[in-house]
């Protein structure tokens, strides 16, 4: 039988990195939360096609004794027996303290039966208003409104952004899908989104990307609050509106802080595989400082 699958790559690591890290700073905000996914995956899909050096990476980042940062120990409860890989909608269950609605757009049946249980098992909690599983592309999700009066947590995870609208690839995004976000997102009220892409060529290098999506966006009044990336390939955007200056602030130190995290991830791996070779900056990032902390002292 096939089994919803995850990339297991920096990708993820990326992707989760970040979005854990929004979480906690919508924690000190929001009383009140409503997510919508566009590209869902299972709850704990557990299956991963492809091998490689970022998947032995990936592995390492979940395995390493060190979790430093909130993303790892989430990934840990959720996943005791590292026998698959969480979700978005399911880092987002697990860090948030308040109350919380979601909307998780799936094309895949087999991952749709899955979150189809996993959003049972919600309803459950009290703290949980609801878990719509919107069958099918975003696309036709978004011809209706997805967002109610709570605060918008908007989760885009495309195999990559094209800056050209010629694409009729589901699992691509381009400005007309961007057109489609602004048509939905309530004209007040705060909105968080973080979309995650893939530059694969010239015509859709990151600074191309960025302006696209600040532009496209700029109807909605979301305004790029934080690019964070990997390298000059893979990155993830983080766009806001009507979000506090503490939140903003902490959004703007994520791609220094993530930058600092992966290159101690790459560091430890080195030594993991090659205990008697230093580390070389060009395969692993420049030297950094220990990561940065927030000015609370929990984190």
């Amino acid at each position: 039988m096939r089994m919803p699958s995850y990339r297991g790559n920096i990708g993820n690591l990326l992707q989760h990195w970040v979005l854990c890290e929004l979480v906690e700073f919508c924690n000190d905000q929001w009383p009140k939360l409503r997510f919508v996914d566009g590209y869902s995956m299972a709850p704990l899909a557990k299956e991963r096609p492809k091998s490689h050096w970022s998947s032995q990476l990936f592995d390492h980042a979940r395995n390493r004794a060190k979790r430093e940062s909130i993303y790892e120990r989430t990934w840990s409860g959720l996943d005791r027996c590292a026998s698959g890989y969480p979700s978005s909608a399911a880092f987002l269950a697990a860090l948030w303290r308040g109350q919380y609605s979601m909307v998780l757009c799936e094309y895949d049946d087999v991952t749709v039966g899955e979150l189809r249980s996993w959003k049972a098992d919600r309803e459950r909690e009290p703290r949980c208003g609801g878990v719509e599983v919107a069958t099918g592309d975003w696309r036709q999700r978004f011809e209706a409104a997805v967002a109610d009066a709570d605060p918008l947590f908007l989760s885009f995870d495309p195999d990559m952004f094209s800056c050209s609208d010629a694409s009729d690839d589901g699992r691509k995004m381009t400005s007309s899908d961007l057109a489609r976000i602004v048509r939905v997102v309530p004209a007040t009220g705060p909105v968080l989104m973080q979309l995650s892409t893939y530059s694969v060529n010239g015509a859709n290098t990151q600074a191309k990307v960025k302006a696209a999506v600040s532009s496209g966006l700029d109807g909605a009044g979301l305004e790029l609050l934080a690019v964070v990336k990997t390298d000059e390939q893979m990155m993830s955007m983080v766009l806001g509106r009507s979000c506090a200056d503490a939140m903003v602030e902490k959004i703007s130190a994520m791609p220094e802080r993530f930058e600092s995290w992966l290159y101690q991830v790459k560091a430890s791996f080195a030594v993991w595989t090659q205990p008697n070779q230093r580390l070389h900056p060009t395969t692993a990032g420049p030297q950094l400082p220990p990561l940065p902390r927030l000015a609370r002292g929990r984190r």
